[in-house]
């Protein structure tokens, strides 16, 4: 979990310095605006799966905890062809990232 939140924490700080970049289409799969757009509604859907799970820690939290934080990580993956983001070591954050979240078990 602490990888998760530290990846989680990285993340969110890259999103937010990147919020203000103008909406220029890059060859390398780079677009902080389209980047912006589809990755922090996902982080915004974890960051409140994760609240209603720590405030209620029911198998149904639990498992919306799970499938949001997936989903955010699919999102982060979709940018794997950019180059300047997506580096080996961010693609092994993401990996274990995931691997975190599906060994979490929601009893």
């Amino acid at each position: 979990m602490k990888n998760v939140f530290l990846f989680c924490a990285t993340a969110l700080l890259f999103t937010l310095s990147s919020g203000c970049v103008k909406n220029v289409v890059n060859p390398d799969g780079c677009n902080a605006a389209l980047f912006n757009d589809e990755v922090n509604p996902a982080l915004t859907a974890w960051q409140e799966a994760a609240s209603a799970y720590s405030n209620d820690p029911t198998p149904a939290n639990c498992a919306a905890y799970k499938d949001s934080g997936l989903a955010w990580l699919d999102a982060i993956r979709a940018y794997e062809n950019c180059t300047v983001l997506y580096t080996a070591s961010w693609r092994e954050a993401v990996d274990e990232a995931k691997a975190d979240l599906e060994a979490e078990l929601c009893n």
